[in-house]
């Protein structure tokens, strides 16, 4: 029996980077499915119709919308049947009719049970629950791009170690130190004006939900 050689320097972390960007990918599809205004199935005018799954051609060039969805919302049409996702808002959706904060368990204005916003409303009128998800997956994709670049730092420098050796690859502790701080201070920054960026849009979101209210 052939014993198996062990993993090289970084093997195993570029196989979780593989892996978190599968996960990733896969759940960037699937997001539709369960956070979602329009139906993963309905019946319509004796037609049956598929729209999440249609989204994703349009998205892509493939197809176009029939005109039966273009006249009304999603939420206006009278359905022989349907299927809606378990949350049906997307995390931008502005329900103006339920915003300033309106609890899980107080009073909605709905047109039906299956539109309720499990979680609340936030003082705009986006669904929680909808923006819980959006936020997770924001959060994955930051973890996977952060594993993958120091994935792709930790192979450079390994492969320039092993080739120069060590003696001709040594650093003094002073340059280490200020690579490490000039490193630190530049994501700071970057970080800083994210969050500028972030707020910003969200004013911006917060200011058209009053406009539209007014």
């Amino acid at each position: 029996m052939v014993a198996r050689p062990p993993p090289l320097p970084g093997e195993s972390n570029g196989l979780l980077v593989v892996a978190g960007a599968a996960r990733a990918v896969l759940r960037g599809l699937v997001r539709r499915l369960h956070c979602q205004r329009k139906p993963l199935y309905c019946k319509l005018g004796g037609e049956t119709y598929f729209p999440v799954f249609k989204q994703y051609a349009v998205s892509l060039g493939f197809a176009k919308w029939d005109p039966v969805f273009l006249q009304k919302s999603w939420d206006e049409h009278k359905y022989e049947s349907s299927i809606f996702p378990l949350i049906p808002y997307s995390s931008a959706y502005l329900d103006l009719k339920n915003n300033n904060f309106r609890s899980p368990f107080g009073r909605q204005t709905l047109q039906s049970w299956r539109w309720r916003h499990w979680l609340g409303t936030d003082q705009s009128g986006r669904d929680v629950a909808a923006g819980m998800v959006a936020g997770t997956r924001v959060a994955l994709l930051v973890g996977i791009i952060s594993m993958g670049i120091a994935t792709l730092i930790g192979l450079l420098l390994g492969s320039l170690a092993g080739y120069f050796g060590d003696d001709r690859m040594r650093v003094s502790w002073v340059g280490l130190v200020l690579n490490l701080v000039a490193l630190f201070l530049r994501g700071f920054s970057v970080f800083r004006r994210g969050v500028l960026h972030c707020r910003k849009q969200r004013k911006m979101v917060d200011l058209a939900g009053s406009c539209s209210k007014a």
